[in-house]
């Protein structure tokens, strides 16, 4: 998408030039793009449907108003993970960034509550073929299905036609297979009803995704109608930071390490928060790592394994 197309798809038609700059940068728009438009007079700019406009005022959040936005993400997203589990909820779409807590949040909520059903993770990638073996395991009440960092069957339209009948609101969730393919001695059925549900855990923001108009929105909206849609409202590098510092800290309080690993842990990824590959708790857990196996040479190593040159 293009950076005018990124504007618009937030709802908003006013932006300050610091707010350019930083959604330009989360979206990885080009500097050559970014000073082009920038440069352009505000004349022009708003022929696009946005403007600049250095009045506008800014709002600030303090880290303790972050904290709890992001903590009250978290907690409709255990009730709806539990909703899920319980088979109440038919299907959730759950949008985040990689590596702040999605995924364990989920998985540990329905791995509580179907300790006697059948729970099926798909991660990664899957083919259509593969997608409605997984619906067929978790046809019953109660089964889940959990699509984990699975993006590509969103762009796959005999996928997305599977998933929009397996989430349907209606009585009877009727799921059929037309191709020529056979299973062999799978023994899979080629028609079957769907009572599981279907849960999606993704870096995709599907706001920006519908913006875009491309041949499969219609599609994207068909399975978000069909389901919750929970965004953790985690964007800025200020809500990377404070999003990993609660992290670390329940897990110190939790004794997995102690005070000081947490805080050195912290103060490295603050100092090089412009150069690490990766914001995430997954990069404080192995500063952790590091500090406890190479207590002598942890940060020199840390800088040349998890910074870029």
């Amino acid at each position: 998408m293009t950076l005018i197309e990124i504007l618009k798809a937030t709802g908003s038609t006013s932006f300050t030039r610091h707010e350019v700059k930083d959604i330009a940068l989360a979206h990885h728009i080009s500097t050559a793009e970014l000073k082009k438009y920038l440069s352009e007079n505000r004349k022009e700019r708003g022929l696009y449907g946005v403007v600049i406009t250095e009045s506008k005022p800014i709002v600030t959040e303090t880290e303790e108003q972050i904290s709890l936005r992001i903590r009250d993400r978290f907690e409709i997203l255990e009730s709806l993970a539990s909703s899920a589990a319980s088979g109440e909820t038919r299907a959730l779409i759950v949008s985040g960034p990689p590596g702040l807590g999605k995924t364990h949040t989920i998985t540990n909520t329905v791995d509580a509550m179907c300790k006697d059903s059948v729970v099926v993770t798909l991660s990664g990638s899957a083919s259509a073929i593969g997608l409605y073996r997984a619906l067929s395991d978790t046809r019953s009440k109660g089964s889940v299905l959990i699509l984990d960092d699975c993006d590509s069957i969103f762009f796959d339209l005999a996928s997305l036609s599977l998933l929009k009948a397996a989430c349907d609101s209606t009585k009877k969730r009727i799921l059929r297979w037309n191709s020529e393919y056979h299973f062999g001695g799978d023994a899979i059925d080629k028609q079957f009803e769907y009572n599981g549900t279907v849960i999606f855990i993704t870096n995709i923001d599907f706001d920006i995704e519908l913006a875009r108009k491309s041949r499969l929105t219609p599609h994207l909206e068909a399975l978000m109608s069909r389901s919750h849609y929970l965004t953790l409202g985690i964007k800025t590098k200020r809500d990377f930071m404070v999003r990993i510092i609660d992290v670390i800290t329940m897990m110190y309080t939790k004794s997995e390490f102690n005070k000081q690993e947490a805080i050195d842990s912290i103060e490295f990824i603050k100092a090089n928060i412009d150069n690490l590959r990766e914001l995430s708790c997954r990069t404080a857990i192995k500063l952790v790592q590091l500090r406890k196996s190479l207590p002598d040479d942890w940060q020199r190593t840390a800088k040349i394994t998890m910074c870029k040159e």
